[in-house]
């Protein structure tokens, strides 16, 4: 692909020692409030502090032992007087749109915005933030501080959750896919850093998460939880993908990574019939996501401004080509865009291709989501899954 002029006023990323890595990361959420502020104010801040948030998590995944525990204790307690935060405050600023210029955007004329979700928070941001929210806040109509929820052992949805329970002082369980407790993975670590209790359940079991019979179970040996699906996908969360779909610029599309479908339903519902909704599935033989998403959202059944893209999984959910990988490099490099291969490298690299086929026609305004997950670039390096 074409490059675009390098941007030289760019930060770029060096060798720094481990001492002043500590520092940095000490600093890190000092400049995390200041970014909220910049963003709001001018967009073109965007990419900039886009590149700062890459630098702390590259600086933190390097660290040895005693300097990711420094680390470690900088992420949990330098939020410590949002402990006592009362649950009416779960408005974060809202995130920056950043327009996106690359040369096969201009030779197709199309304009593309992206919705950087992934700056909603240091720590709890993108979708899973948006659909966590109404939960959280439902949790509180309740009378209820403590969660049930289910993940993979890599899950965005499962380090979001958990960094939700430590900011706001909540007792939290995950019910987590596999066959044995690796504390070693970071996301796993950074969970029970945080006070949540995993539980590690065989396949077989965790097929259950949507069994009435299994639920009603872990409701009574739960009984002062509330129970939050796998994904945060649920009413709740449409009620907070509404608020993303709000905040959106007018467009001709609007398109979304899809894993258990909860952001689509929300966007289909909140959707006018001016505007073409596109998931793009990152799991194969997705299709049946279809009934998910107009059983979380009914209106769909009745719309026709969207559907779900099922050819651009790359191999599978958790898998990605080189090709994949190497194109979320270009992204990072040339528009200032960092992504990850598993949802939101998958949703730009469809988009890409759709572009090459002529799919957008000349003059179309998209504006993409991003959804956050970069977080889950520290689990594929502890894989070896793909290097600094």
């Amino acid at each position: 692909m074409a490059e675009t002029k390098k941007d030289k006023g760019a930060i770029r990323i060096y060798s720094i020692p481990k001492n002043a890595a500590i520092i940095w990361s000490l600093l890190f959420f000092i400049v995390s409030s200041l970014c909220y502020v910049l963003t709001k104010q001018n967009t073109s801040f965007v990419p900039l502090i886009s590149e700062f948030t890459t630098i702390n998590y590259n600086l933190a995944s390097n660290l040895d032992i005693f300097s990711q525990i420094a680390v470690r204790i900088n992420l949990l307690y330098s939020h410590k007087s949002e402990n006592r935060m009362s649950f009416k405050k779960f408005d974060f600023p809202e995130s920056p749109i950043q327009i996106i210029e690359h040369p096969l955007l201009a030779q197709k004329q199309v304009i593309l915005k992206v919705k950087r979700d992934d700056l909603l928070h240091p720590h709890i941001a993108g979708n899973k933030w948006r659909k966590l929210k109404y939960n959280l806040i439902a949790m509180k109509q309740q009378n209820k501080s403590a969660f049930v929820t289910f993940s993979g052992p890599f899950s965005n949805h499962l380090y979001a959750a958990s960094m939700a329970c430590k900011l706001f002082a909540l007792e939290g369980h995950a019910i987590v896919r596999g066959p044995h407790l690796d504390i070693h993975n970071p996301t796993i670590r950074m969970a029970r850093a945080c006070g949540v209790k995993i539980h590690m359940v065989d396949r077989a079991t965790y097929r259950l998460r949507h069994n009435d019979d299994y639920l009603m179970e872990l409701q009574q040996r739960f009984a002062h939880c509330h129970i939050i699906p796998e994904g945060g996908s649920n009413q709740q969360a449409l009620v907070g993908v509404q608020e993303l779909a709000n905040s959106l610029p007018k467009s001709d599309y609007v398109m979304c990574a899809t894993g258990s479908g909860g952001t689509l339903a929300g966007l289909i519902n909140a959707s006018s019939g001016t505007t073409s909704v596109i998931g793009i599935a990152v799991l194969k033989q997705a299709e049946y996501l279809i009934d998910e998403i107009i059983r979380l959202a009914p209106k769909a059944k009745q719309k026709s401004n969207w559907q779900l893209m099922c050819d651009f999984h790359d191999g599978g959910y958790g898998k990605f080509s080189t090709a994949l990988w190497q194109f979320c490099k270009m992204m990072k490099k040339d528009c200032k865009l960092p992504l990850e291969p598993i949802y939101t490298g998958k949703l730009f690299y469809a988009l890409w291709q759709l572009l090459e086929q002529d799919f957008f026609a000349p003059g179309s305004h998209i504006t993409a989501i991003h959804t956050g997950g970069l977080q889950g670039l520290d689990g594929l390096r502890y894989r070896q899954l793909i290097t600094n």
